[in-house]
């Protein structure tokens, strides 16, 4: 695929040998790309200036023209034009067309039906709204252009029927056709009296020619259609809207535009079309959901075969594209510095007027608020906020007093029930039982990083203390064990404790529920071996090792042939220079009562160190 952003262009292709090549390539335009931004951006800003000339453009034209049809309007009409403006205003619902198309059409033919009727203008425009929705209705009904249905009407205007039969309604293109049209609706009485027309059957005049198609389209169930599918159909709708949004635009530059009742006619026919099209949708979901649950049981037969054959080499693209991105973070990372502190270079000697900037900024701000009309005004408003709240309080209030009362009871029969009360001791026990199992994990984890950390730490500060204070290092260095082995005997004593009573806790409750099979495992406590005092570990554990001097760790469990001869060789000797016969057994006598696994620990550690103090 090939992306292109100013200059740049990057193509990415994984069907050769040497797309790891090209790709790498590619990624080296990221500093080209990174240069480029900034006029990736100012083409943006273009663009959007542009559409919004265009949007102001289209306004301006479009008032312009109107403001011409507007004019043609008045001059036919005259006294009567406000009454044609008002119906152009709704023709966008009830013809499905723009304002400026509306008063475009009257005026084509205004002039014949004006004269035809006498030169009663307010007449006129009641026959001219009643010929565009009739227009407008064979157009939606009969599917025929809008076009041909308008050049028809301007022929009859001038005694001209060849076009009669664009309408679609039986009557053919002639003047025969025509009287036959009139005539048949002369006897359209019930037709008549619902629209309140009648159609002289001897005249063959515009006006009655109007009224005449109009009466026979409620005949055949074609009048009231365009409001009908505006409201109604998606189609219609969507030119409802369509033709209130072009009086919008146009009303944009018209300043004696009524900008919200035109705003409010657009919401209507979104609203309209919304209306319309959901059902379409939902229908349409419904027959896709048919379509799933036939087509999903063959895709599934199909699916395994094309992952089959298709997911090696997604997977060793994917691989490809990982390796090369990973490989160029580097000059990726570093064109990115370079752009930063390029950026910076260039704002530094701009510092000092941004800065002057801001502070004259704030100050103005600060001289105006300071302004003694305008702290009066927030004082007066602050004041008004206040009093608004304190008036509220009593609703607040009374609002209060009645929905507490049915919380509160709903709350207290919540409680009282007897399953409730059991699903809250279960959560209770469960989340308690979570906890205890979590802290011992929470606490080894914290010291295993602790003695991580204390273990590196050390070395390097061993040899610190070594390279530059010679043997006063080895006296510092000791100074400083025993203060760490201080610290991490506070450790222990301040985890241990509450860890105890946690256990005295959990020897209460299974004291207390150990008849219905409660019995909670006790939490380790905390323990940090100083090993250079001797110890036995039987499991993973943060340890201080080496901050005595040269230690030996030897797993007991192997190398028991290597250590434990000689180590039984030297007490021996040792035993046998001071007078102790080594015989029999070596028997140690303690005075110490053992009362738990912890104590037994430390009386193990403690006799590990005399054995090897005595090796």
């Amino acid at each position: 695929m090939a992306t292109n952003v100013g200059e740049a262009v990057i193509k990415l292709s994984f069907d050769d040998k040497d797309s790891a090549t090209k790709l790498q390539d590619a990624f080296k335009n990221v500093g080209k790309i990174a240069g480029i931004a900034g006029k990736f951006i100012a083409g943006g800003m273009i663009a959007a200036t542009t559409a919004v000339s265009g949007f102001v453009a289209a306004s301006v034209k479009g008032y312009a023209e109107y403001e011409q049809l507007a004019g043609g309007i008045e001059t036919l009409f005259k006294d009567s034009a406000s009454d044609l403006m008002a119906y152009a205003e709704q023709s966008y619902k009830t013809a499905q067309i723009s304002a400026a198309d509306y008063m475009e059409t009257a005026t084509s033919f205004s002039a014949s039906l004006i004269q035809g009727l006498g030169g009663d203008t307010k007449k006129a425009a009641d026959y001219a709204n009643r010929a565009i929705i009739s227009m407008s209705d064979n157009a939606n009904k009969m599917g025929t252009d809008i076009a041909n249905i308008q050049n028809a009407y301007q022929g009859f205007a001038k005694q001209n029927y060849t076009m009669l039969d664009n309408l679609k309604l039986g009557y053919g293109g002639t003047k025969t056709e025509m009287e036959r049209l009139i005539k048949d609706a002369a006897g359209m009485t019930d037709e008549m009296n619902k629209l309140g027309i009648s159609v002289d059957a001897s005249s063959m005049s515009f006006d009655n020619i109007v009224n005449a198609i109009a009466v026979v389209q409620e005949h055949l169930g074609i009048a009231g259609t365009s409001a009908l599918e505006a409201e109604h159909t998606i189609s219609g709708s969507f030119n409802m809207l369509k033709s209130s949004w072009a009086d919008l635009v146009t009303g944009i530059a018209n300043p004696d535009a009524d900008l919200g009742k035109l705003i409010d006619n657009v919401l209507d026919s979104v609203l309209a079309v919304m209306d319309n099209i959901i059902p379409a949708i939902q229908t349409s979901l419904k027959s896709i959901t048919k379509f799933i649950q036939k087509a999903i049981p063959k895709l599934l037969g199909v699916i395994p075969g094309i992952i089959k054959e298709v997911l090696p080499d997604i997977v060793s693209a994917a691989a490809d594209l990982f390796v090369v991105m990973m490989n160029e973070i580097p000059t990726i990372t570093q064109t990115l510095i370079d752009t930063f502190f390029g950026v910076v270079q260039m704002l530094i000697p701009q510092i000092p007027t941004i800065f002057t900037a801001v502070i004259n900024g704030i100050l103005g701000f600060l001289q105006t608020l300071s302004n003694p009309a305008n702290l009066q005004l927030l004082l007066q408003t602050a004041l008004q906020l206040l009093m608004a709240i304190v008036q509220a309080v009593p609703q607040i209030i009374q609002a209060l007093s009645v929905a507490l009362p049915e919380i509160i009871s709903n709350l207290v029969a919540f409680l009282l029930d007897p399953n409730n009360i059991m699903l809250i001791m279960d959560a209770a026990m469960q989340l308690f039982l979570g906890i205890v199992k979590a802290v011992p994990q929470i606490f080894g984890a914290l010291f295993q990083a602790f003695g991580n950390l204390f273990g590196s730490l050390w070395q390097k500060l061993q040899g610190m203390f070594t390279q530059f204070f010679g043997n006063f290092g080895e006296t510092v260095k000791r100074i400083f064990v025993n203060a760490v082995n201080g610290v991490l005997q506070f450790i222990e004593n301040f985890i241990n404790g509450p860890i105890d009573t946690i256990n005295g806790f959990i020897d209460i409750i299974n004291s207390t529920f150990g008849a219905v099979g409660v019995n909670l495992g006790k939490i380790n406590r905390i323990k940090l071996p100083r090993m250079a005092q001797g110890g036995v570990v039987d499991s993973a554990t943060a340890a201080l090792i080496g901050e005595a001097g040269k230690e030996a760790v030897i797993p007991l469990e192997r190398n028991t042939e290597n250590w434990t001869a000689p180590l039984a060789k030297a007490l021996a000797e040792q035993f046998e220079s001071e007078g102790i016969s080594t015989a029999g057994h070596i028997t140690v006598n303690m005075n110490n009562y053992i009362n738990n696994n912890l104590d037994a620990d430390e009386i193990g550690q403690r006799l590990m160190t005399s054995i090897r103090r005595a090796a």
